[in-house]
C-alpha cells in the first residue's frame, strides 16, 4: 500500500467513524508523519512509494485505537503541535488548540521588543498552565522575560517542566498553586496570561465523546462558564504591576461579560480579538 492510499484509508476510516472531514483530514496526516516521521509535504511527494511495513501496522493500530475509544489522537501518540514546535501532552493536561495562539500573537505585538524594566527582569506569570504551551513559547519568544508558569495539579506541571526542558525554555519556573493566591499584592508581573476553565457546567454531558477523556477541571468553568474567570480575575490588580498587562482566552459568548468585568477605572485598552472563525476568543487588559 502506498502513502496516497494509507492516507486515503485512514481518512476514509476516520469519517466513517464520526470525524468531521476537516479534523479528519488534519489527523491522516499528523497519524502518518507521526509514525513515518516526514512532514505533510514529503508524505504527498511519496505518494505512490511504500511506507515500511512496520510504519504501516502502526499506524493502523493507531486508527483502530482513535476508532474504538474514541480517545483524541494527541493523547494516542503523545504529541500535538503548537506554534510551529511539539508538545508532549498526556491525559493530565488539555490538549493545545489552535484558537490558543490568538493569544500568543496579541501578546507578541504588545512585546516587540525589550521593555525598559529598570535594574530588575521583566517578569511574566502563566496561570493554569497544564501542558505549558503559552508559558514555554512566551518563554521562548520573549527570552529577555523571565516567566513563572503556575497550576494547580502537580501531574500538569509535571508535564509543563518537561515540555520546557525538552524545548529549551530556561527562563522558566514552575509553582503548584490555585490560580494567583501566592502573589497578592506583589504587584510584580508585566505580563499575565490564562486559558481558564469556561465551559458551561450545564454543557458538560453535551460536548463530543473526544472531550470528555479530557481533564474535566481544564474544561468545566462552573455555572455560564464564568465561575473560574470571575475567580481568577478578582486580584489582578494585586499582582500586575502598573502599565502591565493581562491577556485570556474566553468562550465564544463570554464577550460582553468580560468586557463587563474590565470596564473600571483600573484598565485601559480592553479588548476581546477574535479568532479565525470570527468568534470572540482573547481578552487583553492593561493595568493603568
Amino acid at each position: 500500500m502506498t502513502y496516497l492510499k494509507l492516507y486515503n484509508l485512514v481518512l476514509q476510516r476516520l469519517v466513517e467513524g464520526g470525524v468531521e472531514p476537516p479534523e479528519a483530514e488534519a489527523e491522516a496526516v499528523l497519524m502518518i508523519g507521526h509514525f513515518s516521521g516526514l512532514g505533510r509535504g514529503d508524505i504527498f511527494l511519496r505518494a505512490r512509494r511504500q511506507p515500511p511495513a512496520a510504519v504501516s501496522s502502526l499506524i493502523m493500530k493507531a486508527l483502530g485505537e482513535r476508532l474504538r475509544s474514541r480517545r483524541p489522537l494527541a493523547y494516542i501518540i503523545g504529541e500535538q503541535e503548537f506554534w510551529g514546535r511539539s508538545f508532549a501532552v498526556s491525559p493530565a493536561v488539555l490538549i493545545p488548540r489552535p484558537e490558543t495562539e490568538i493569544l500568543i500573537e496579541e501578546v507578541l505585538r504588545q512585546f516587540p521588543a525589550p521593555m525598559d524594566s529598570g535594574p530588575r527582569q521583566p517578569l511574566f506569570l502563566d496561570l493554569g498552565t497544564g501542558s505549558g504551551i503559552i508559558a514555554v513559547t512566551l518563554a521562548l519568544e520573549l527570552p529577555w522575560m523571565r516567566g513563572l508558569a503556575l497550576d494547580l495539579k502537580y501531574s500538569a506541571l509535571r508535564q509543563a517542566r518537561g515540555n520546557a526542558r525538552r524545548l529549551g525554555a530556561e527562563r522558566l519556573d514552575f509553582i503548584q498553586a490555585d490560580w494567583h493566591s501566592p502573589f497578592i499584592g506583589a504587584r510584580r508581573f508585566s505580563l499575565v496570561t490564562a486559558n481558564p476553565p469556561y465551559v458551561d457546567s450545564g454543557v458538560m454531558e453535551q460536548l463530543q465523546p473526544e472531550l470528555r477523556h479530557e481533564p474535566l477541571c481544564a474544561l468545566d468553568g462552573g455555572r455560564d462558564g464564568i465561575e473560574e474567570i470571575r475567580r481568577l480575575t478578582s486580584g489582578l490588580p494585586e499582582i500586575i504591576s502598573p502599565g502591565g498587562w493581562f491577556f485570556m482566552e474566553i468562550g465564544y459568548d463570554q464577550e460582553d461579560y468580560v468586557l463587563g468585568l474590565f470596564k473600571s477605572s483600573e484598565y485601559e485598552q480592553v479588548i476581546v480579538h477574535r479568532d479565525y472563525a470570527g468568534l470572540p476568543r482573547v481578552l487583553q487588559a492593561r493595568l493603568r
